[in-house]
């Protein structure tokens, strides 16, 4: 939680947000949260829409294994994108408008991360002088609903241009 007179201060103090997935879904996590402070409050966790208005770098935190129940991003970006949890009904929404549109969300998952780390120069988007890390997926996330993106499977793993891991090969 971010008190408002705090989330200002983000982008003066130059302090990147670290967001941890299994905490902006509902979730049993979130309950828990919910029956001690209570609802209003708990639908304020993970303010990720304000702080991208106020343009805070925010970047992705997969806090596994301690928290997250899987090291895969698929679920923690639809999650991101939808506030729903993807690993049960959908039915609950936590904080429904904090929910980003798809493009920011992979920006956070990317280039923030880079960014942050101060090798943006290097990494962190596909453009000419920059390594050539990149995945090859079997879907294209922008024309799939966001609820599938959880589903989503890396076909191929690029590092600095070379092929490092394939599904043809394993």
């Amino acid at each position: 939680m971010i008190a408002e007179v705090d989330k200002a201060r983000f982008t003066s103090l130059d302090v990147v947000a670290e967001l941890s997935p299994n905490l902006w879904y509902a979730s049993p996590l979130t309950a828990a949260m919910e029956r001690v402070l209570g609802r209003e409050r708990t639908q304020g966790l993970w303010p990720i829409k304000n702080l991208l208005e106020r343009g805070v770098m925010q970047i992705y935190g997969s806090d596994w294994p301690s928290v997250a129940p899987t090291p895969s991003p698929w679920p923690a970006l639809e999650a991101m994108v939808t506030r729903r949890d993807p690993y049960a009904d959908g039915t609950e929404v936590l904080g429904p408008e904090q929910a980003i549109p798809l493009a920011d969300a992979l920006t956070i998952f990317t280039r923030n991360g880079a960014e942050a780390m101060r090798i943006g120069d290097q990494s962190g988007s596909i453009e000419v002088g920059k390594a050539a890390d990149m995945i090859v997926l079997d879907q294209n996330l922008f024309e799939i609903p966001p609820e599938k993106i959880s589903q989503i499977n890396v076909l191929k793993t690029i590092v600095d241009g070379r092929v490092v891991g394939s599904k043809e090969t394993q």
